[in-house]
């Protein structure tokens, strides 16, 4: 399901603003895929197949342009726990794995003349897991063939004309979600073709390719519903045209045949 109203024209006037005042236009596209939480395992191995193309989901608080440290796919993990033997006259007799449970059993048989004692043992057991994701950002790694500039984070790309577009993956409890915030600041309020222009056209690609990357680690070809608005964050707001929908669906599918045709 797509969800969009006629975009309307955008104010070329605001009484209560100066020609000179920057203003931002904001557009916020959520790309649905399931409408209920990924188990954890199925969506650590999408993650992992999403690592291994240069997309790496993190925290956004992630600040450097080195990769992020948390691991993808199948990892050692390793847990330990003591356990205490009591022994009675030197047989072993119970085993707890509480030691106040062995000091006691100790302190209690003594006290009744049995030679008794407890030794200590630690356990330690490794398996392989899949690494859970942290975050719902994207690090989009150098390998990535993105047109727009990477940010000192690399978790934004920047554009000419003050256009940025983040790109997050979220999986919860309302569903798995894809979603691009494109923002653009501009000294004076503008038409509707220029916004248009300047906010779809731009990050068009990379979007495109991300978008299919996300598609092909999910093996889905299309979301189940798409959410797509513009707003001025001052004064007006209004949603994505059907023909924004569809050129972002085929920049998608020109990406994947892309990739395909490279393989």
């Amino acid at each position: 399901m797509v969800r969009v109203t006629l975009l309307s024209e955008y104010p070329i006037y605001h009484p209560f603003r100066v020609n000179t005042m920057s203003v931002t236009y904001v557009q916020d596209a959520k790309y649905k895929y399931a409408d209920e939480k990924m188990n954890d395992k199925a969506f650590s191995k999408v993650t992992k197949k999403l690592a291994d193309k240069g997309l790496l989901v993190c925290s956004n608080s992630h600040w450097s342009s080195t990769p992020p440290t948390q691991s993808y796919g199948l990892t050692d993990e390793t847990t330990s726990k003591t356990v205490y033997h009591v022994t009675i006259n030197g047989s072993p007799a119970i085993t707890t794995k509480y030691h106040t449970d062995a000091s006691s059993w100790k302190e209690q048989l003594t006290e009744n003349g049995f030679d008794c004692d407890y030794t200590t043992e630690s356990i330690k057991t490794t398996k392989q897991v899949w690494a859970k994701p942290r975050g719902s950002a994207f690090y989009m790694d150098n390998c990535l063939a993105l047109t727009g500039e990477r940010n000192h984070s690399q978790l934004k790309l920047l554009y000419d004309d003050s256009v940025t577009m983040t790109p997050s993956f979220v999986n919860s409890a309302d569903g798995v979600t894809l979603s691009f915030v494109t923002r653009w600041e501009t000294e004076k309020v503008a038409r509707k073709a220029d916004i248009e222009s300047l906010m779809v056209q731009t990050p068009l690609q990379d979007l495109g390719l991300i978008q299919s990357l996300v598609e092909d680690a999910l093996g889905v070809t299309a979301p189940v519903d798409i959410d797509c608005n513009f707003r001025c964050e001052t004064f007006t707001e209004s949603s994505c045209t059907p023909d924004i929908i569809a050129m972002r669906k085929q920049a998608s599918i020109d990406a994947r045949n892309a990739s395909q045709e490279e393989e």
